[in-house]
Formats: C-alpha cells, sequence, structure tokens
C-alpha cells in the first residue's frame, strides 16, 4: 500500500493505492453505497462511513483510478484552513531550558518522556565540551507550586499546563494567571475545541498544543538564536 499526500490549492489530498485486484470501472460509485460488498454478508460499511466523515469535513472521496488486474488509488481531499494563531505546532528550546509539566495524569507524563526521548539526538548540544539537554520537571500536585521551598516556576523557562486539574480547585489557565507566567507558558489540552478556553487562552497570551497532536510537534533546539541538533559550538554567543 502507498500512501500519498500533497497540497493541491486550498486543499490537501491523500492519495491511497494498492496492488490489489483492482476495482471493476462500472462499480467506482457503488463502493461507496450502504453494505456493497464483494466479501460476504455484514460487510461494506467501511467505505460509506469513511465518505461520509470525509464529506462532513466539507472534503470529497472519489476513485480516482480503477482497472480490473491493477491496484486502484482512492483520493481523498481536505479544505485546508489557515493555522489558528494560538495553535502551537513548534517549540523552539535551548540546551539548558528548565521545562516544568504541570499535569496530574502520569500517564500525560510519560507521554511527554517519551517524546522527548525520541528527540534526545536532536535536543543536544555539546558547549565548551560539555553536553547539555533541558532538563525536565513534573509536577502532579499543582498545590506543591505554592509552597515557599519550591521554586520550579521561577526557575523553568518553559512551563506545560494542563488545562483540566482534577483534584485541584481551579483549572490550567488560571493557575497560569494566578502565578503569572503567561509568558513562558503552554497550555497543553485536548479542550481546544472549547471556544471558551480558547478565548480566554487568547486573552491571556497564552499559545495552547492540543495534546492529541503532541507526535506531530516539532521539537527544535537553537542556541544563541541559530538551529542545531548534536552539534559542537564552543562558546555561547
Amino acid at each position: 500500500m502507498l500512501i500519498a499526500l500533497s497540497d493541491e490549492g486550498p486543499n490537501a489530498v491523500i492519495r491511497v493505492s494498492d496492488s490489489g485486484i483492482g476495482i471493476d470501472p462500472k462499480q467506482t460509485e457503488t463502493i461507496f453505497d450502504p453494505s456493497f460488498t464483494t466479501k460476504g454478508d455484514n460487510r461494506g460499511q467501511g467505505l460509506t462511513s469513511c465518505r461520509q466523515i470525509v464529506e462532513d469535513l466539507g472534503g470529497t472521496v472519489v476513485v480516482e483510478k480503477s482497472q480490473v488486474g491493477v491496484g486502484p488509488t482512492i483520493r481523498v481531499s481536505l479544505p485546508t484552513a489557515p493555522r489558528p494563531s494560538w495553535f502551537v505546532d513548534r517549540i523552539v528550546l535551548d540546551a539548558v531550558d528548565v521545562l516544568v509539566f504541570i499535569d496530574d495524569e502520569e500517564e500525560m507524563q510519560d507521554v511527554w518522556k517519551v517524546r522527548m526521548q525520541e528527540r534526545s539526538a536532536s535536543l543536544c548540544a555539546i558547549v565548551n565540551g560539555a553536553e547539555l539537554h533541558p532538563v525536565l520537571n513534573f509536577v502532579s500536585d499543582p498545590a506543591e507550586l505554592r509552597s515557599p521551598s519550591c521554586n520550579l516556576l521561577h526557575c523553568g523557562t518553559r512551563v506545560f499546563v494542563d488545562f483540566r486539574l482534577k483534584n485541584y480547585h481551579i483549572d490550567g489557565l488560571s493557575l497560569i494567571k494566578e502565578h503569572g507566567i503567561q509568558g513562558k507558558a503552554i497550555l497543553a489540552t485536548n479542550h481546544f475545541h472549547d471556544p471558551v478556553i480558547l478565548e480566554r487562552a487568547v486573552e491571556l497570551g497564552v499559545p495552547v498544543l492540543p495534546k492529541e497532536f503532541l507526535s506531530e510537534v516539532s521539537l527544535d533546539l537553537e542556541l544563541g538564536g541559530r538551529s542545531v541538533a548534536h552539534a559542537t559550538v564552543s562558546d555561547r554567543r
């Protein structure tokens, strides 16, 4: 199977091809009908559901190429939209950054750790012979941040805050405002579909990173405004 992505004008296009037995050109429309199948009873819902989902998003699904004995190509076209101003799709880090993750779900903390480990090679720099990485700190109980002995928010250069803090009396945006960390905070949440939450984030000047897109976010390392990956530099400019 081959999957190809492309930009075509205002649309994002996905082409899916395989090397199967092909589709009879006379059936290129009927294959999307409910219950149409060549594989037996109680089948034939997959392509119908696929077309419905795509059309609900304003797109189209068609059989672009079809020939019996030659694998077909299915073309999915979806309209694109400008990236919202609040959306985080790239995070630029410094090798001496101190990152703070405020999330009461241990599973999500593990996701962050894995994501950083996956990028560890590119998030490393050699400065004056020393290997540097951004430092990771995790906070499960936001109440700890109020302790006089806790200086994570003072030392932290980038703070990722969950919105829904189950066992805390305020949400992530209220926490950001309370501690005055709007300038270095990112709201990491899956509640980005909620217009009220987005409006509050925009008013505070806090960018939003949808958790479900975490694996797609570019994590880059810069030293002195210059991008590096496993770089060796003699000094910091």
